[in-house]
């Protein structure tokens, strides 16, 4: 099921385009540098809790990613069938195993952390949040470098909650 998702993708990337493929590359990597910039600052000029909250979910999100990749050594999908073509532009992102995906567990440490901490005082804030998760985890699957399973095990890994944090306890 997974491949055909992907070929129906690939179709569809052929079919639109360079300049919508660029864009997928452009919004999957240039979000993860927005993503570190963006909790950085939170921890610096708004609230140093919050951006203890979203610089750990993404240090241990990353840690715990990279222990599975280099666990369970799950290859890219086009090695594992050959009429998959990922997109030449996120091969360059694309350099260790498949699963889970990085940049995926990146958006939702980040902008799906932001969007918990924000979901009562700023709904936009919120909505943003889950918004970038989304399009980051469907970008790597239309770019054609990840697994609909690679995505979702990543939003989970990058879901601090689903792994035992709270945003509300006691930092230290």
């Amino acid at each position: 099921m997974d491949v055909s998702y992907l070929l129906a993708l690939q179709g569809l990337r052929e079919a639109l385009g360079p300049v919508v493929e660029e864009m997928f590359v452009i919004l999957s990597s240039g979000l993860l540098v927005v993503a570190f910039a963006i909790a950085l600052l939170i921890y610096w000029l708004v609230d140093k809790r919050q951006g203890t909250y979203l610089l750990f979910s993404y240090s241990a999100g990353s840690v715990i990613n990279q222990t599975i990749k280099n666990t369970f050594c799950v290859y890219r999908p086009w090695i594992r069938d050959a009429r998959i073509t990922p997109s030449a532009s996120a091969m360059a992102s694309a350099t260790d195993y498949s699963f889970p995906s990085g940049h995926t567990q990146t958006a939702v440490s980040v902008f799906g952390g932001l969007a918990w901490l924000q979901r009562h005082e700023r709904r936009g804030v919120a909505v943003a949040g889950v918004i970038a998760c989304v399009v980051v985890a469907f970008s790597r699957n239309y770019l054609g470098v990840h697994t609909p399973q690679d995505v979702l095990v990543a939003a989970l890994v990058g879901n601090r909650r689903a792994v035992g944090g709270r945003p509300h306890a006691r930092l230290g």
